[in-house]
């Protein structure tokens, strides 16, 4: 974790052998217990003597890397920072050995359910599709080839035995076991598909001939389409390919995870995953549990006490809160200690509207477009998410930063920062095209690592920074990669002495899920929103920053996963 610091999130896990001789200096020596595993002799049967030896070496080289990794913090100032985490480890640890609690019996009975229903649906789209290409093309509604010429038009080739004929006439076996059967042979065929959708929903793909059917254009083509058979077609395929993924990558994906002794899966949590800091997780990744709109899965992810509750606390805004901390800007932290719906407010602004008049639909969409464009998007984009006009979204952007001046300053300051501080890393972006890096720091010590690419435009192809990450990775490093874990490390620190109350069981970015038992959900819904609550004085302490931002903390009580997303 501290090498993934001091290297801007470059560096992974590193033996503490290669660190320690590498690094700091310490001493080359002799892989004695590795010359007995190599020949398969398990470390109880190697020599005490040679197991004392190396651990003793371990323990020195382990004083020597942590003196080495203090120093090095300090002068980096990113020491504070690296103490933080330690608590968090220390939470993630927790947090696996806890793990999720799996309601088999639901888990079993859900799984049968979209089992049953994916046959059912396969069948009939197996016979719709059937209108379209012969019997003889085997049916594979996961084949891009066959929807697109099924959707477009194209050419579907196959491989049909067909008959030897001579002078028009099939040839036979005149002798043997076969004597008096036809002769054939395995020929290619293609079959040309008449197209069933207009040109205008075609997007190319690499593959000549084959067009995109990704599932916005098939809502698309749905919404122009529906009442008519290929309509029909479409909507059963979303519908397919939804519970498709249902079945495959979650239950049968979650299934293997799931431990036999207690019912449970125990994820992990990497620290040294990602470029701005953000935890990852994996085996299986907890952190991209299907939405309730997507799955009923999490409804067997249930509490492991009996009448217990699961509760999940949110951060408000974090990612918006970060932008202020970091830019000082004070129209957007006026806004934030108000306690304004920034999102709303822009939907507002945007939609030319009044912010009572703002659906939810267009707040969502604004929410969306906003860090878009704080991350880097352009009018177009915004344009094409929104439905609104060029200009329009033209006009937002421009007042956006007009009025958030502060915030435009910030994010060029990070530009010229980076820019500045530009060095090459001897790797080659093309023939005598050095790739440049950049380095960024913000106040809590993290340092964001900036890589030069090879773009291209319509005047050609040019070198430089993506604007995209250079606009992301210090607001995404300061809020989800700093502050959510440092109060993850804060909330497992505080909650030692009431683990006979509750206990950390999942950690998604800036969400916190604990378990409970019934009858403490009151004081653990107090608790837990007491500590996440206490940010600005966690930084005072660790950074010596001073804010007066409000960290509000949303929660919700469920007795399901399902119930609490």
């Amino acid at each position: 974790l501290a090498e993934h610091i001091f290297t801007g999130q470059q560096r992974g896990v590193d033996s503490l052998r290669d660190l320690a001789t590498t690094d700091y200096q310490a001493a080359v020596r002799e892989k004695n217990m590795e010359k007995f595993w190599e020949q398969g002799i398990c470390t109880s049967k190697i020599p005490r003597s040679i197991v004392e030896a190396d651990v003793h070496a371990d323990v020195l080289d382990t004083e020597q890397v942590l003196k080495g990794q203090i120093k090095k913090a300090k002068e980096l100032g990113c020491f504070n920072l690296i103490k933080a985490f330690g608590n968090g480890l220390l939470a993630t640890a927790e947090m696996e050995w806890n793990g999720l609690q799996i309601d088999r019996t639901k888990f079993n009975v859900q799984k049968a359910d979209v089992t049953v229903t994916l046959a059912l649906l396969k069948n009939v789209l197996d016979k719709l599709i059937r209108e379209y290409l012969p019997e003889p093309i085997e049916i594979n509604l996961n084949s891009k080839d066959q929807i697109s010429a099924v959707l477009f038009g194209g050419t579907i080739k196959y491989v049909e035995r067909q008959p030897i004929l001579e002078d028009g006439e099939p040839v036979r076996y005149k002798t043997g076991l076969r004597q008096g059967e036809i002769k054939t042979k395995l020929n290619d065929v293609k079959f040309i598909v008449e197209p069933n959708i207009g040109k205008n929903y075609r997007t190319a793909t690499k593959k000549t001939g084959v067009f995109s059917t990704d599932d916005s254009i098939l809502e698309t083509i749905l919404k122009d389409y529906t009442g008519k058979k290929i309509g029909e077609f479409v909507e059963l395929l979303l519908e397919y390919r939804k519970l498709f993924k249902d079945y495959s990558t979650y239950y049968a994906g979650l299934e293997k995870a799931i431990y036999h002794t207690d019912s449970r899966i125990h994820p992990q949590f990497n620290f040294v995953a990602t470029y701005t800091g953000r935890l990852s997780s994996t085996a299986p990744n907890a952190q991209n549990l299907p939405k309730p709109n997507r799955s009923d899965l999490t409804r067997a992810i249930v509490s492991r006490h009996k009448g217990g509750k699961l509760i999940g606390f949110d951060y408000s805004q974090l990612e918006v809160i970060g932008l202020a901390l970091l830019s000082n800007d004070p129209i957007l932290g006026g806004e934030i200690i108000q306690g304004a719906d920034i999102h709303r407010r822009n939907a507002a602004w945007l939609y030319n509207k009044k912010e009572e008049d703002i659906t939810d639909e267009e707040r969502q969409i604004t929410k969306g477009t906003t860090f878009k464009l704080l991350y880097g998007g352009t009018a177009p984009s915004m344009a094409k998410t929104t439905g609104l006009p060029l200009e329009q979204c033209e006009n937002f952007i421009a007042g956006f930063f007009k009025k958030y001046q502060k915030v435009k300053a910030f994010y060029q300051n990070v530009i010229d920062t980076v820019r500045n501080s530009r060095t090459t890393n001897g790797l080659k972006l093309a023939e005598n095209v050095d790739q440049g890096i950049g380095r960024y720091q913000v106040f809590t010590g993290r340092i964001l690592t900036f890589k030069e690419s090879l773009r291209s435009s319509r005047s050609g192809i040019s070198v430089g920074f993506s604007r995209p990450e250079l606009m992301n990775f210090p607001v995404q490093g300061i809020s989800t990669g700093d502050i959510a874990v440092i109060m993850l490390g804060e909330l497992y620190r505080k909650s030692q002495e009431h683990r006979d109350k509750y206990r950390l069981v999942n950690f998604i970015h800036d969400s916190y899920i604990v378990d409970t038992k019934a009858e403490h959900v009151d004081f653990t819904l107090q608790h837990v929103q007491s500590v996440l609550q206490s940010v600005p004085d966690v930084l005072k302490h660790l950074f010596n920053k001073q804010t007066d931002l409000p960290f509000r903390v949303k929660s919700k009580v469920g007795d399901s996963f399902y119930d609490i997303m």
